[in-house]
């Protein structure tokens, strides 16, 4: 009778426990943050600028369209002298060693009534990662006129996340966002489903634009 007491109290005692794991695989689930909302958490006054322009805008249209390795161009030695004026518009990393420069490349910064504000030199979209430790410059994205990023973001020390889209006609958007791992060379795309009806240069999340 004691043994059978004992195999009892084993069997519930190991019913238990599996239903606790799998009511904490149910929480854990159900609490696990996407990519998309994350990159949403990141970036809220982009994400409601969509949402203000076009309201069918939601983050559940995102897609991951490709995973892949990124055949990085070499660093570059870093200019400091040409790259100080956009000091105060580099995106840094959590320790400050490395930033993402989304606007030396193509930018003309000037002064207007006291304050500085941006103008298109081109229209082609470059943006890299500077190094600071190692003093070097390495292009991360690089695209024609109909592409636009409008904004960018650490994800941690190494990974960054980059919101922009693909212009269609001039007055339709179709928004993506490249999360890129510049240490593994590694890059995550992902793609909306769909178009929103607004002209997407009408953003800019840092500078001035005239």
């Amino acid at each position: 009778m004691v043994c059978l007491l004992i195999a009892c109290t084993n069997a519930a005692d190991t019913e238990k426990e599996a239903k606790d794991t799998t009511t904490a695989e149910v929480v854990e689930e159900s609490t696990e943050v996407t990519e998309v909302e994350q990159v949403k958490i990141a970036f809220p006054q982009l994400f409601t600028f969509y949402q203000s322009k076009d309201s069918s805008f939601t983050e559940e249209r995102f897609n991951v369209a490709m995973i892949d390795a990124m055949n990085l161009l070499p660093p570059q030695p870093l200019d400091e002298s040409a790259l100080k004026p956009y000091y105060p518009y580099l995106v840094y990393n959590q320790d400050s060693s490395k930033a993402i420069d989304l606007y030396s490349y193509n930018i003309l910064l000037s002064e207007k009534n006291g304050k500085t504000v941006g103008e298109a030199g081109g229209p082609d979209t470059e943006i890299a990662v500077i190094d600071f430790k190692n003093r070097t410059r390495q292009r991360v994205f690089y695209a024609g006129p109909s592409f636009v990023i409008h904004d960018g973001k650490w994800v941690d020390n190494n990974t960054i996340s980059l919101v922009g889209g693909d212009v269609v006609d001039g007055s339709r958007f179709s928004p993506f966002v490249w999360l890129i791992d510049v240490a593994a060379k590694k890059m995550k795309v992902l793609d909306y489903i769909d178009t929103l009806q607004f002209k997407p240069t009408a953003y800019h999340s840092r500078i001035p634009m005239r």
